[in-house]
């Protein structure tokens, strides 16, 4: 109505025309993954446990010309302050890091002792942080490979067993597919042997087969934490036979992996986007229904809901290792 349309266009001129506040004086992050950590000057660089509820609440005053910061947290191992400027003192979950001069600190970082969730704050920096941890843009689940640049490398040659070789083909079809139907646009498809030190530096790398019909999977699989031979799959400690079963996973990629200053990229085994034909009823449902890691039973045939039976299924620790049951 004429009323509601002229209070709406008022407020939105104003809003448009104050602009987003640069430096706002209280900071509200409620996340359960780092994929989008960072609100204004807050950023989250460590979870206690991703898809737990998480949250930084962050006041900002000035005083006699010293900024003071102070903050609350839960389930948060690490965070960046940016914008933070020389002699602000900071005041964390209680515990007073004051008197610092902060003129070097870009962002200033505090994290907690061992990452523990109840380890004491403690000034860091970035470079202090493991490399290999999630963080924010190597956080998972599998879905997450696929919001970025990346490339699909199909088997090359036979597997372990023929009934692996039908259903990594069929799987890396299948993804093909979906992503004509769905996102518009032709599968990024290289062969093992045109693969480049660039493509692995600069995207994430989506593999089908087994250590044997793909050359690259035989490579990175030393660096990811499961156990797979002709014989059996290891993951979380148990053995699965290597003839019916099959990983599904994301990890960081040990052939380009994270630094201080690069969070690397993934590599994901034997998926696409998660979500089959069972979820294109509402594009609501199209969202991650695997975690970082499944094994796949593959004597159950695929269907719309899933790529096999699902034997077991998970996430990856903050460290990216896959915890026992």
């Amino acid at each position: 109505d004429d009323a509601s349309r002229r209070e709406i266009t008022a407020f939105l001129q104003r809003a448009a025309a104050s602009g987003r506040p640069a430096r706002p004086a209280r900071v509200h992050l409620a996340i359960t993954t780092l994929a989008d950590a960072r609100i204004g000057w807050v950023e989250a660089l460590g979870l206690g446990e991703h898809f737990r509820d998480a949250r930084i609440d962050a006041d900002r005053t000035e005083q006699g010309g010293t900024t003071i910061i102070t903050a609350t947290t839960a389930n948060i191992t690490a965070v960046a302050f940016h914008d933070i400027p020389p002699h602000a003192t900071l005041k964390i979950d209680g515990a007073d890091i004051a008197g610092r001069d902060l003129a070097a600190a870009v962002p200033l970082v505090l994290a907690r002792e061992g990452l523990r969730p109840d380890g004491p704050w403690q000034p860091a920096t970035v470079a202090d942080l493991p490399p290999l941890r999630k963080r924010p843009g190597l956080s998972g689940p599998i879905d997450d490979a696929f919001i970025r640049p990346f490339i699909v490398v199909p088997p090359s040659g036979p597997g372990i067993d023929p009934a692996i070789d039908r259903f990594a083909t069929g799987e890396f079809v299948h993804f093909r597919r979906r992503w004509h139907d769905l996102f518009r646009g032709d599968l990024p498809v290289v062969a093992a042997d045109d693969v480049t030190a660039e493509m692995l530096r600069d995207t994430n790398l989506v593999l089908f087969g087994d250590p044997v019909s793909n050359p690259l999977i035989a490579r990175v699989v030393r660096g990811l934490p499961i156990v797979w031979t002709r014989e059996q799959l290891v993951v979380a400690g148990q053995p699965y036979a290597s003839t019916d079963h099959i990983p599904v996973l994301i990890h960081p990629n040990p052939l380009c992996p994270p630094t201080a200053a690069t969070a690397g990229r993934y590599v994901v085994l034997n998926s696409g986007i998660t979500f089959r034909e069972e979820a294109d009823r509402s594009n609501s449902w199209q969202n991650p229904k695997l975690p970082d890691w499944a094994v796949v039973d593959i004597t159950v045939p695929p269907d719309d809901r899933g790529p096999g039976r699902i034997a077991a299924a998970g996430f990856c620790d903050e460290t990216w290792r896959i915890p026992a049951p």
